[in-house]
């Protein structure tokens, strides 16, 4: 299931309808990142050149120290970031949770509030995933991010371990 898209003509054509054809005018913009390591650092610079290429937009990116990034994310003074996610426990409400009704995240959405909610306290698996898909198609569709990948984490555990 395909949630995102990239569409250059539209995105070309909303440059130009906004008054800055090819990125002409516009100031430019600093992407936030946070204490990153070199892959995500290059992985920075592959979308500022994309910006570039595509739509005229000159990024500068900016390595930020964990504590001055996060004090700047809880007062929303960025323009936009790449960051990394990583859970604190294995389950899809965990990553929706971020995107919370007056979480860190300007971004606030009646449906989608009261879906993860719901979502979250379901003990049927298939249920539940089947509102984490949901959540997901209104984060795609509605909130202002681009996801670029997920990263899958494997892990193994000895079933005689209790208590650990």
């Amino acid at each position: 299931m395909q949630y995102q898209g990239m569409d250059m003509a539209a995105a070309q054509a909303l440059m130009s309808d906004a008054g800055f054809a090819d990125g002409a005018g516009l100031s430019d913009l600093t992407l936030a990142i946070r204490s990153e390591d070199q892959l995500l650092q290059d992985i920075a610079a592959a979308v500022g050149q994309q910006f570039k290429a595509n739509i005229g937009i000159k990024l500068t990116i900016h390595n930020m120290d964990r504590k001055h990034y996060m004090a700047q994310l809880n007062v929303h003074n960025r323009q936009f970031d790449l960051v990394s996610y990583g859970f604190d426990y294995v389950d899809a409400s965990n990553f929706r949770s971020v995107f919370k009704t007056q979480g860190r995240y300007n971004w606030d959405n009646a449906e989608f509030e009261t879906q993860r909610i719901e979502a979250a306290g379901d003990a049927n698996p298939v249920a539940s995933a089947a509102q984490m898909s949901k959540l997901q198609r209104i984060l795609s569709e509605n909130v202002s991010s681009v996801f670029l990948w997920n990263q899958a984490q494997n892990q193994l555990h000895k079933s005689y371990l209790a208590g650990t």
